[in-house]
């Protein structure tokens, strides 16, 4: 197994400049990244891994997918105070229902919360992932029962886009509800 570098993106601009006006004295996230710069590169692991050989994946990929986690666990308990910590404050959903009136880390709260209050037993479960520069693609599966007692599974495909260590963008399947169940959504399978 070896494992080839690749290179960590800068903090983008717009981040850089919204972290500095949330914490103007700063903090210790913000002091570490401005004076050291990323900690951990690739090239810093590669000494660890044979030259030949397969590759191995790269430490800040299996972060990727750590973070994928986190948002699969807090759609399982509904426990959203891990996304202002997974979630940039400039993250965008290009599949944000037109009802929910907040972004970033708030907005991804209110989505978790929907799905909570529509589905209380809701359990999501990553089958597949990839991970190719910063985006990640998985397939989900979804599965809850209605109030009426019927099975309701879905899988969905979603991708990420990661920013320094944090979700930015995802899309998607569209949301889904009960509305969607009861209409026949071909991609809800309803037992009951």
């Amino acid at each position: 197994m070896s494992l080839h570098p690749h290179p960590i993106d800068p903090v983008p601009e717009p981040t850089a400049r919204v972290a500095h006006a949330a914490f103007p004295k700063g903090s210790l996230a913000i002091r570490i990244r401005d004076e050291l710069g990323v900690i951990y590169q690739d090239e810093q692991f590669a000494p660890l891994f044979p030259t030949r050989g397969q590759s191995a994946v790269a430490p800040w990929r299996l972060m990727l997918v750590t973070l994928l986690q986190q948002v699969v666990t807090t759609f399982n308990t509904g426990d959203t105070v891990g996304a202002w910590r997974a979630f940039s404050l400039e993250y965008v959903d290009h599949q944000k229902p037109a009802f929910i009136d907040t972004d970033g880390p708030e907005e991804f709260a209110a989505i978790v919360a929907l799905a909570r209050r529509s589905l209380p037993n809701l359990q999501v479960s990553i089958e597949d992932v990839i991970v190719e520069g910063d985006k990640l693609a998985a397939r989900l599966r979804w599965h809850s029962a209605d109030a009426q007692g019927r099975t309701i599974d879905r899988e969905t495909i979603e991708i990420l886009r990661f920013s320094n260590g944090r979700v930015a963008e995802h899309w998607g399947a569209e949301a889904w509800s009960m509305d969607s169940a009861a209409a026949g959504d071909p991609c809800v399978h309803v037992q009951g």
